[in-house]
C-alpha cells in the first residue's frame, strides 16, 4: 500500500475526526480493511503539528517491533520447565489474569493481595521485569544471548523511516536496554534508550540489574525529563505507543498517537471504556489503525 521510494504515490490513509471511543469503533467498522487516522483534532491541525515535529518518544514492544515482545522471545529461546511456567504465570498476572500462585501459611493476610483497591499497575510492571530477569540469570542467559535475540527482532514496517527523519529519538521501554540496543544497531538506527539495565559477570552471565526499574509511572518521568534536559519544546514532540499502558508516557501538549494493529482496536477501546477515558481524552490526539508506521510517517513527511 505504501511506496516510500515514490513520493507521488504516497497519500494519507482515510481520516475521520472523532469525539468519543464509540466513534473510533464505528469508523473501524465502516472501514474494516483500511488503515485509518481517527483524530480528536481536525486534519489541518494534525498536519500543522506534524510539520514541526523534530523529536520522537516511542514505546518499543509492539510499537517499534512486530509479532513478539522481547520477554517472550527470550523465554522461547532459553527458558524451559518450571522457569517457563513461572514466566507464563507472571505474564498472565501482568495482563490481568488470575494465575494460581502457591498457597501461603499466612492466609489471614491474603485479603490485601486479592483486594483490587490495593492494585498498583506500576509495581506489578516492575515486579514482572525483575522476576523475569532473575529467571534469565537462573537459566544461564548471557549478554551475548540477549544481543542475539535483539538482532533477530522484527521491526514494524515504517519505523526505520521515522527514525531516519527525526532529529531526536528516544525509546522508552519496560524492556531491556541491551536487547533494544542490539536491535537498533543491527538495523543501523541511532537513538537514546531508557530501559532496564543489566549488569554481567566476566563470562557474560547476568549478575543483576540497576535498581532504577522502568515502569509505567517512570516512563512518564523519563519523557518529561528528556524534554527538560535537552530543552525540547513539547509541541515539537511526537509520542507513540500501542496500549493504554503508554498513555502515562505521553507529555501533555505533544502530538500523542496510539498506533493500534487492525486486529487490536476493539480490545484497546474496551480497556479505555473500563476506566481510562479521562487519560485517553486528556492526552491522546489521534488513534492510527495500521500494522505499519507508514501512516504516521506520511503525516509527518507530507505535512
Amino acid at each position: 500500500m505504501y511506496d516510500v521510494d515514490q513520493e507521488e504515490s504516497m497519500v494519507l490513509p482515510h481520516f475521520i475526526q472523532v469525539n468519543t471511543p464509540e466513534e473510533i469503533l464505528a469508523g473501524r467498522t465502516q472501514f474494516p480493511d483500511e488503515d485509518l487516522i481517527l483524530s480528536r483534532i481536525p486534519l489541518t491541525t494534525l498536519q500543522h503539528r506534524g510539520r514541526i515535529v523534530d523529536t520522537a518518544i516511542l514505546d518499543w514492544d509492539f510499537t517499534c517491533t512486530r509479532d513478539e515482545a522481547q520477554w517472550q522471545a527470550v523465554q522461547r529461546a532459553y527458558l524451559n520447565g518450571s522457569l517457563a511456567q513461572d514466566e507464563d504465570d507472571d505474564r498472565a498476572f501482568y495482563y490481568g489474569g488470575q494465575p494460581v500462585y502457591p498457597a501461603s501459611p499466612h492466609f489471614q493476610n491474603d485479603w490485601w493481595f486479592e483486594d483490587e483497591g490495593t492494585h498498583d499497575p506500576s509495581s506489578i510492571q516492575a515486579a514482572y521485569a525483575t522476576r523475569t530477569i532473575m529467571r534469565w540469570a537462573m537459566a544461564g542467559v548471557t549478554r551475548e544471548d540477549l544481543q542475539r535475540v535483539g538482532a533477530q527482532q522484527i521491526l514494524r514496517e515504517g519505523f526505520k523511516n521515522i527514525a531516519e527523519n527525526i532529529e531526536n529519538l528516544l525509546i522508552v521501554s519496560l524492556g531491556i536496554e541491551e536487547l533494544i540496543q542490539a536491535s537498533l544497531a543491527h538495523h543501523g538506527i541511532h537513538a537514546k534508550i531508557a530501559a532496564n539495565r543489566l549488569f554481567y559477570h566476566e563470562d557474560g552471565g547476568i549478575r543483576s540489574h540497576h535498581p532504577r526499574v522502568i515502569s509505567g509511572d517512570v516512563k512518564g518521568m523519563v519523557a518529561r525529563r528528556f524534554l527538560e534536559r535537552f530543552n525540547i519544546p513539547v509541541d515539537h514532540v511526537l509520542c507513540v505507543g500501542d496500549s493504554i499502558g503508554d498513555i502515562e508516557m505521553m507529555p501533555e501538549g505533544a502530538l500523542n498517537i496510539l498506533l493500534l494493529p487492525r486486529t487490536g482496536v476493539d480490545k484497546q477501546i474496551g480497556k479505555w471504556r473500563d476506566g481510562h477515558l479521562p487519560e485517553l481524552w486528556q492526552k491522546v490526539r489521534a488513534v492510527v489503525v495500521s500494522d505499519t508506521f507508514f501512516p504516521i510517517y506520511e503525516l509527518i513527511r507530507r505535512s
